[in-house]
């Protein structure tokens, strides 16, 4: 089963304010390839004598699947991360499509924050943060491997309660968030995909040559055979 590591990856935290709409659309801060554990997504209510205060975290990574962007059927995709022991457990999150990271070559800015997130697109149904060192698999739906064929794959995960639903969280202080762990030089590891790539075109052998390492046969490439010699 091939794997791709993210590019690029990293989070944004959004701009603290007493608005809602302004704490979800405004970035602050961008972190990029966070050698460390982190909050990737979260939604926090703050209140005091100051009023309520809203902010917001996203996570975003690209993935470079242009090696698969044709001659394959891919299948069983799949967002791997891992988890940390001090994640809340019953917050949930969902994978969006986003817009951001360039060719899986490039940083975040702030301005990745909302704009390029494209929450009518949804890669992958609701899922629970655990509370629990733990590799997580995140399936991901069609709409995701089409974008294979676009050579790249940029995705954003976002709280899904409050922040992918745009549900006004209220003036009652909690704090939603996820936990992901990267110390690639320890204990956690870069996020990446996994999935099923079959070569597609012509399925047998020829010659004693297996399928998968036949490119073209006579100049024509395999994904255009149908049949070799009446077979």
């Amino acid at each position: 089963m091939p794997t791709v590591d993210a590019g690029k990856y990293g989070y944004i935290v959004g701009t603290v304010d007493g608005s809602w709409a302004t704490a979800r659309t405004s970035g602050a801060t961008a972190y990029n390839q966070p050698p460390t554990n982190f909050f990737p997504t979260q939604v926090r209510v703050s209140t005091g004598r100051g009023g309520t205060s809203y902010w917001v975290r996203r996570f975003f990574a690209a993935f470079d699947v242009s090696a698969y962007a044709s001659g394959y059927t891919i299948s069983d995709l799949t967002f791997n991360f891992r988890s940390d022991d001090v994640g809340a457990g019953s917050v949930g999150g969902i994978v969006v499509k986003s817009t951001a990271q360039g060719e899986a070559d490039t940083d975040l800015s702030t301005s990745d924050f909302y704009s390029d997130v494209d929450f009518a697109t949804a890669y992958s149904s609701n899922f629970n943060w655990p509370d629990s060192d733990s590799d997580i698999e995140v399936d991901l739906n069609s709409t995701a491997v089409s974008q294979f064929s676009n050579s790249y794959l940029r995705i954003a995960v976002v709280e899904y309660e409050y922040d992918y639903e745009n549900t006004n969280p209220g003036s009652i202080a909690f704090n939603n968030y996820g936990y992901m762990n990267a110390q690639v030089s320890t204990s956690g590891f870069t996020p990446y995909i996994s999935f099923t790539a079959v070569a597609s075109g012509y399925g047998n052998d020829i010659v004693g040559v297996s399928s998968s390492n036949v490119g073209e046969v006579i100049n024509v490439a395999s994904a255009n055979i149908g049949k070799v010699i009446g077979v």
